[in-house]
């Protein structure tokens, strides 16, 4: 099969097909030159194999994130795109993509399932493949256009996809992500693979450097504690001193070695005994500082759970606070607008769990949704929410969601507008 190159006019009307809202995905128009270089970058050359393996690339150095869901949620589309306009089979389009025929038959299930959930039923029998022997394998967009759909798909994503405006240039692994373009893609007909393996190189390197740098500072911790040690031992020896008279060998041999053996059986009875009393009274003293030690240690415990967040957000608002600098993930952007907004992302093993949990949360702490986006959403690699949460309730709502399971908290600063007394948050679910 030949290979697909797409013209300046059609990537354009890829780009037009998705309903991308580039002002919200650059952070209201901020980074709107990074994002312009990262699509021009992928999609430079045009031809589709090039395409999907730098958009694969770029999955590889994100790992995991919104980020990264976001770059599998282009590369998906970009895939529906393809199948609608080249009039491709699923087997063909498969095996040219080269990727199992199942899978793509699962990505377009979805995304005509998210444009025609009234044909769900339909497209599930239409798009059910598990096999190469299935008669769908053959099924190209012209049968599903007249069998099932019925009308034309004009736009690749619906109103109620946030994918079209999250802020993508806003996620911890987007500055990498810029720095490894300018670096690495200077060049249109840049080799992906030798962009691999110099990844690869640069990832085991780090590895042994940090094997290396473990094994030194072990050395010189070792070495420092026996010098220490040893030095120790000197100073000491040089402070005993024996007072009293020096006593000869042969004074000790006449006066002490010649007693008879009644006698030093007597004494050495008595010295057992009194070791035995000693070590019965030194145990009986060791038990009961250990239980109070024991009781002591709970009470600390029960105190500094007190204060773990802070209660009252508007009142520290004018300075940093311990919740922003000692807890894990605590992050600030002073950069920008007037208005706060916390980000909280997730990281649950039953996201099932996690969003009753949420919901139950959003029912007592009075929360209202933020958009047209109904709380809980499920969407690629796990789920979202976008809140108004009362500023009464927001230390005890971020609180809570930190009990719900490990998350990081952002906080940074925007200029759009909330409703008074009321703070926005948004909560990102990955699922582990």
């Amino acid at each position: 099969m030949k290979t697909i190159v797409l013209t300046d006019k059609e990537l354009k009307h890829f780009q037009d097909w998705l309903n991308l809202d580039w002002y919200e995905i650059s952070w209201e128009g901020k980074y709107t030159e990074q994002f312009q270089l990262f699509w021009e970058t992928i999609f430079t050359p045009p031809s589709v194999p090039a395409i999907v393996n730098r958009l694969e690339f770029c999955k590889s150095l994100v790992k995991s994130g919104p980020l990264h869901s976001w770059l599998s949620w282009l590369k998906e589309k970009f895939f529906c795109y393809i199948f609608i306009h080249y009039e491709l089979s699923i087997l063909e389009l498969a095996d040219f993509l080269k990727i199992p025929t199942p899978d793509l038959a699962s990505i377009l299930r979805n995304f005509f399932g998210e444009l025609f959930p009234e044909k769900q039923i339909k497209l599930n029998d239409f798009l059910q493949i598990g096999n190469l022997a299935s008669p769908q394998i053959h099924l190209r967009y012209e049968n599903l256009l007249k069998d099932v759909l019925g009308r034309e798909v004009k736009v690749g994503s619906s109103s109620q996809d946030m994918m079209t405006n999250i802020e993508v240039t806003l996620t911890p692994s987007w500055p990498k992500l810029i720095k490894t373009i300018e670096k690495d893609f200077q060049e249109k007909n840049t080799d992906i693979g030798i962009l691999k393996d110099k990844e690869s190189l640069k990832k085991s390197v780090k590895f042994w450097q940090e094997v290396l740098l473990l094994l030194l500072v072990g050395t010189i911790l070792i070495s420092g504690f026996k010098w220490a040690n040893k030095k120790y031992e000197v100073a000491l020896a040089e402070k005993i001193k024996i007072l009293g008279n020096k006593l000869s060998f042969e004074y000790i041999a006449q006066n002490f070695l010649e007693k008879n053996e009644k006698e030093h059986a007597q004494e050495q009875i008595e010295l057992e005994l009194k070791e035995i009393a000693s070590t019965q009274d030194q145990g009986e003293q060791l038990q009961e500082d250990f239980m109070l030690e024991e009781r002591i240690g709970v009470e600390s415990d029960v105190t500094l759970l007190s204060e773990d967040m802070p209660k009252d957000f508007e009142l520290v608002d004018t300075a940093t606070s311990n919740y922003e600098e000692e807890k894990k993930g605590g992050y600030r952007d002073y950069r920008y607008g007037n208005r706060k907004v916390y980000r909280v992302l997730m990281r649950s093993v039953d996201p099932g769990k996690a969003r009753e949990k949420i919901a139950e949360l959003i029912s007592n702490l009075e929360i209202n949704q933020a958009d047209n986006v109904r709380p809980g959403t499920d969407i690629p690699g796990g789920i979202y929410y976008n809140l108004y949460v009362p500023n009464n309730n927001l230390g005890d709502f971020l609180q809570e969601l930190r009990d719900v399971d490990a998350s990081d908290i952002f906080e940074s600063k925007t200029r759009a507008s909330a409703p008074p007394g009321y703070s926005k948050v948004f909560v990102w679910i990955k699922t582990i």
